[in-house]
């Protein structure tokens, strides 16, 4: 997995490349050290494989934001493996998915992220 950080309106985005596996929730928290307090919008639209680690990964990721009081969105494609496996597993009710980067910046921040 590969992850590239942006700041945009305020809003830490973190785009995946790649596969997501049972280390890579370590590697979002480390991307988050230098914007600490900042809501998030974790890009997968180009995640091409998750497992069940990667998932419980997620959840801890989101609870860690969330004791700092910061939210987490979840971009994903509405017709992608990754959404499905989302859907299937009820990830949809944990998390907010939205379909582009600017719906979830706007979401996080009220501005269009544009």
């Amino acid at each position: 997995m590969e992850i590239s950080t942006n700041v945009v309106s305020g809003v830490l985005i973190l785009a995946i490349t790649g596969r997501m596996d049972s280390n890579d929730a370590q590697k979002l928290e480390v991307a988050c050290h230098d914007f600490p307090d900042m809501p998030v919008a974790l890009d997968m639209l180009h995640v091409e494989y998750i497992n069940s680690s990667a998932l419980r990964g997620l959840l801890e990721f989101n609870r860690g934001l969330r004791t700092h009081g910061t939210r987490l969105i979840l971009v994903e494609s509405t017709n992608g493996f990754t959404d499905r496996i989302l859907r299937i597993t009820g990830f949809n009710q944990v998390f907010q998915l939205v379909p582009s980067v600017p719906e979830a910046v706007h979401a996080l921040s009220g501005e269009d992220g544009s």
